[in-house]
């Protein structure tokens, strides 16, 4: 019924050569998903130190803008003691301790 085809070497060389290029381009197509796969990974944690970045400088401006809110409060409340205290000892800015002294010259 069926003949069998007896292959001559030529035939076993082109068949050879034909798995060695398929086993190339399989080994080119794995590498070339992999190369992707580590550009996609290298790109997503690319993203990720920008995110973490932009976190960081928001925490460091609220931070800023803290301290600055403190120091603003401190300078009022030292600024508010200071009229307190001229208020009641009377000598404390230059003006009072000039009008005080003038006041003792008499």
């Amino acid at each position: 019924m069926f003949r069998r085809r007896i292959l001559e070497p030529q035939h076993y060389l082109a068949m050879a050569a034909g798995d060695r290029k398929q086993r190339k381009e399989e080994r080119w197509n794995e590498w070339r998903q992999g190369t992707w796969k580590q550009y996609l990974k290298k790109k997503e944690a690319a993203r990720q130190r920008e995110e973490a970045e932009k976190i960081k400088a928001r925490e460091l401006q609220k931070r800023k803008e803290e301290d600055e809110r403190i120091k603003a409060q401190r300078e009022l409340r030292n600024r508010q003691e200071a009229q307190l205290a001229d208020g009641i000892i009377g000598t404390r800015s230059p003006e009072n301790a000039v009008g005080e002294a003038w006041k003792c010259s008499d």
